[in-house]
């Protein structure tokens, strides 16, 4: 008996792209939002989340990672010191629960 393929999974630069069509939709239908995608490098912060978004007066911080993947501690540190500071701020790619998307 043949073993079955394992689908790959998707790669963290295909969860960004997933991630930037819905916004640009979001957009595109009129919805109040702002979003800006981080690249990080020697003159930001270490730590920041791929992706600020403000949403109907909201703000949420993605950390975007492949399924499977993990934030740093220091990119989890900076997640919930912006939830202290009344974002909502989660991360993607592992199985969903709080702080998860």
């Amino acid at each position: 008996m043949k073993a079955k393929k394992q689908k790959p999974k998707k790669t963290e630069a295909a969860v960004t792209k997933d991630i930037k069509n819905f916004l640009d939709r979001l957009k595109r239908l009129g919805e109040p939002i702002f979003f800006v995608k981080l690249h990080g490098g020697p003159m930001q912060r270490a730590g920041l989340p791929d992706w600020l978004i403000i949403y109907h007066g909201r703000t949420y911080a993605i950390e975007v990672k492949r399924p499977g993947g993990k934030a740093t501690r220091l990119q989890e540190h900076t997640l919930a010191g912006m939830r202290r500071a009344g974002a909502i701020a989660a991360e993607t790619g592992r199985a969903a629960g709080r702080g998860r998307v």
